[in-house]
């Protein structure tokens, strides 16, 4: 993303071994045709880069031959990052889980989920006390 380019592009499984690659991109409206033109190119040359990557890593992949190795310390800090926080937060949710003696899914709700009370009370409060009638 930057001031004059973002996308949004979305990887949809079709098989087991393919993916369809699907892209949305947008302009800033107060950007040039040589600002969004730089930008287009630079993403697409990206792209292209790592569909090559990808691709081939799949050959191995499917051939047995493919090995993964670490991402890069200095290039790959916002993925490091993230996998560090994914990793992390599923280890406590296991952790949890062991400790209940039983799986906890907070993605399903149950009528006596506390805490979807306690945050309609919230809203309602917040209403209340604002003087504004909320259509919440």
């Amino acid at each position: 993303m930057t001031d004059h380019y973002f996308y949004l592009m979305r990887v949809v499984p079709i098989s087991e071994h393919q993916v369809s690659m699907q892209y949305e991109v947008y302009r800033n409206t107060n950007s040039s045709d040589d600002d969004f033109e730089e930008m287009d190119a630079f993403f697409k040359q990206v792209e292209k880069e790592d569909k090559y990557l990808c691709t081939n890593a799949q050959k191995n992949i499917n051939a047995g031959a493919y090995v993964s190795g670490p991402l890069h310390p200095h290039n790959e800090k916002g993925v490091l990052h993230f996998k560090s926080l994914v990793k992390s937060l599923l280890t406590q949710h296991r952790e949890k889980e062991r400790l209940s003696g039983h799986d906890i899914t907070p993605g399903k709700r149950s009528p006596d989920d506390t805490d979807v009370a306690e945050e309609e009370l919230f809203c309602k409060e917040v209403c209340t006390t604002s003087g504004k009638d909320c259509d919440w």
